[in-house]
């Protein structure tokens, strides 16, 4: 694949995309969380079919379930879209900033693949499928050394190779998920665990 060539874009600030999206920031970061509370609920009812999956199949299940849980909390919201035609969910705020999904590894870093879609996302251009909103952003998290729970989640603002910013999203976190999450299945808010686990290799 050829490099995407570049024109420098006037990204928006840390401070001025926070105040943007502030009515969102905590849904934002409860779509991620409600992904993560899915693996552990499998886990508590599950084990025996959990103990088997590696980080990769970990990660793939907790991207699933945000993605759903990002369906089921933004799909109404006045003036936020979602699309997955370019290959992985956007959910579109007022066609100005695009955020999508991905595990961070243990430096706050994310990998994507390398296609046209993820270079053009990575350099701030225009998709097919989501339009020319001026600024596009990770929705990440990280886990601790256990890999056991969430450490931080996060908005970074990939600019190419580089990360133009990156913050932390306020935390408040539920004691349960809604009635149709998961199955209904009642989760436990995220935690850090004092059990002793095996440290998986990153995702």
């Amino acid at each position: 694949m050829k490099n995407i060539q570049t024109t420098p874009r006037n990204i928006p600030g840390e401070i001025e995309t926070r105040e943007f999206l502030a009515p969102h920031l905590l849904s934002i970061g409860e779509c991620i969380k409600d992904g993560w509370r899915a693996w552990e609920a499998f886990g508590e009812k599950a084990p025996e079919l959990r103990a088997p999956l590696s980080p990769i199949a970990r990660a793939n299940f907790v991207y699933c379930h945000i993605v759903q849980a990002a369906k089921r909390r933004f799909q109404d919201i006045l003036n936020v879209h979602l699309s997955e035609k370019a290959g992985f969910l956007a959910v579109i705020f007022e066609n100005k900033v695009v955020v999508r999904f991905k595990k961070l590894n243990e430096r706050g870093k994310f990998s994507l693949s390398k296609t046209r879609q993820s270079e053009l996302f990575m350099a701030q251009l225009g998709i097919p499928g989501i339009g020319d909103a001026p600024t596009k952003l990770i929705g990440g998290y990280m886990l601790d050394q256990l890999q056991v729970a969430i450490l931080d989640v996060r908005l970074i603002c990939p600019r190419s190779r580089d990360i133009e910013w990156s913050m932390s999203i306020p935390a408040q976190v539920p004691t349960t998920l809604s009635s149709d999450a998961c199955n209904t299945i009642e989760l436990k808010p995220v935690v850090r665990s004092n059990r002793v686990a095996k440290k998986d290799k990153q995702a």
